[in-house]
C-alpha cells in the first residue's frame, strides 16, 4: 500500500493550516488526504472518506511525495468553452446594431441559425464581452 512518508511537524501545521483556512476546496481536499495517509489510513479508505477515486489520491501522494505543498495547488481552470463561435458573436453584434432594443429576437434567431440554445443572461454575457 502505498502512504504518505512520515510528516514533519511543519509539514502537518502546514497542510492542518491548508485543510483549515485555504479558500480553494480542492486544495482544502487535498491537504485533508495527505494528512489522513499520514494517519495511516490506506488509500481505499481516504477516496471512501473524501469521495474520490483511489487513483486521484494515489496521484496526489505522489505529487506530495515529488513536489511537497506545491504539488497539491491545482492550475487555474480554464472553464467551460464558449457557446458561440467567434463569427457567430459577430453576427449578433451585427443583429445588435440592426434592432438594439430586441435582444429576446436576437436570442430567437441565433438558436434558429445555429441550433445551439442560451439563455437571454448568456447572451447578454456575450454581448458584454465582445461589444461593451
Amino acid at each position: 500500500m502505498k502512504y504518505v512518508n512520515h510528516l514533519k511537524p511543519a509539514e502537518i501545521k502546514t497542510l492542518t493550516d491548508g485543510f483549515r483556512y485555504s479558500p480553494s476546496s480542492r486544495f482544502r481536499i487535498r491537504c485533508h488526504a495527505i494528512l489522513l495517509s499520514n494517519k495511516g489510513y490506506k488509500i481505499d479508505k481516504i477516496a471512501d472518506i473524501i469521495d474520490f477515486h483511489r487513483n486521484t489520491i494515489s496521484i496526489w501522494i505522489e505529487q506530495w511525495e515529488s513536489m511537497g505543498i506545491c504539488g497539491l495547488i491545482s492550475d487555474a481552470s480554464p472553464g467551460r468553452p464558449p457557446i458561440y463561435t467567434e463569427q457567430e458573436q459577430e453576427k449578433v453584434c451585427k443583429w445588435i446594431d440592426e434592432q438594439p432594443q430586441q435582444l429576446r429576437d436576437v436570442q430567437i434567431r441565433l438558436e434558429k441559425e445555429t441550433g445551439k440554445s442560451a439563455s437571454l443572461e448568456t447572451v447578454k454575457r456575450n454581448l458584454k464581452k465582445i461589444k461593451v
